[in-house]
């Protein structure tokens, strides 16, 4: 969010005035934000240019507490949960020094949490920085038939919420909205809509959601 100190000022003291039980605290920075895990800054390299740099952020009470060695889990539950939490850190730090001393931070994680310094070790050679570009390639390419954003494929046939607007005098015209054209879209999300959006309003009634791709199968 960018504001000013004033206008930060004025929307904490907003916040406040809700309950006279309940007060927030605020931190304001102009150089650094910490956002969802990303720990991100501003900052000058050696042509004077900004540059923004990242790692993964956490909370001062994170416990690391992960997942037992001895936890009655399938066995590759705990190896699976390491090289994910690997792949996570490297993929999120945007410096090599960055992986490098949080992997010497989860690996003592690891090993508090009964895991052999053995089998941590290696399954962090599996996951070394000079791989960073192919684990972010196979993320992001894994995600390219899936509707971006988590949008929703639906009809007015099978809202009833929207019904209920037809009902009161909303005139959705479905055909120009099916004839957008997605030139202006991203890449990615040209190759999911295809040339426009007829496939987000079907003629026939459809409900399905990211998470349910297969869902269309039914109709």
């Amino acid at each position: 969010m960018l504001v000013t100190p004033q206008q930060a000022q004025l929307f904490l003291a907003d916040m406040n005035a809700q309950s006279p039980t309940m007060q927030f605290t605020m931190t304001t920075h102009k150089q650094q934000a910490a956002f969802l895990d990303l720990a991100i800054n501003l900052e000058k390299d050696a042509s004077g240019f900004t540059t923004i740099q990242y790692r993964i952020y956490r909370k001062p009470g994170n416990a690391m507490a992960y997942l037992l060695a001895d936890s009655y889990h399938t066995p590759h539950t705990g190896p699976g949960m390491i090289k994910g939490e690997f792949i996570r850190y490297l993929v999120k730090s945007s410096k090599k020094e960055f992986f490098a001393e949080d992997a010497l931070l989860l690996s003592q994680a690891f090993a508090t949490r009964g895991y052999k310094a053995e089998e941590i070790n290696t399954i962090l050679k599996k996951v070394e920085w000079h791989q960073r570009d192919h684990f972010r390639l196979r993320a992001a390419n894994s995600k390219i038939n899936l509707p971006p954003a988590g949008c929703a494929i639906f009809s007015p046939k099978l809202d009833p919420c929207l019904l209920a607007a037809c009902d009161k005098g909303l005139h959705v015209d479905l055909e120009r909205l099916r004839n957008t054209s997605t030139s202006r879209m991203e890449p990615e999300e040209i190759r999911f809509f295809g040339k426009n959006l007829a496939g987000i309003f079907p003629h026939k009634g459809l409900i399905a959601f990211r998470g349910a791709a297969k869902l269309g199968q039914m109709f």
